[in-house]
């Protein structure tokens, strides 16, 4: 679950940053995670989960994020997620369903 969090919160900013610079939102894709550290087995039904995200390497397609999400003052996951957003991302779809 911290992974998937971790993951929105990339994917709200860079929505965000296409809609500031008049660009339509475009859809990246999770390629995996690495460095995994979870310090809970669970978060409670209705806890607040604050989600920290720092970019580590961006080139216009890949990118690496390192990311925490916290309960209160205690880390619940570490992660690094690697993202995949193409340039042209309907090209990109139609190209791997032909495989």
């Amino acid at each position: 679950m911290g992974i998937e969090y971790i993951a929105q919160a990339v994917s709200a900013f860079n929505g965000l940053r296409d809609r500031q610079s008049g660009k339509n939102v475009q859809p990246g894709f999770l390629l995996g995670s690495r460095k995994v550290e979870l310090f809970s087995d669970f978060i409670a039904v209705g806890t607040c989960a604050q989600v920290r995200v720092q970019t580590s390497f961006n080139d216009g397609e890949m990118a690496v994020f390192d990311g925490e999400v916290l309960v209160g003052d205690a880390v619940f996951v570490k992660a690094r997620i690697n993202a995949f957003q193409p340039r042209d991302p309907i090209a990109f779809i139609k190209s791997v369903q032909r495989n």
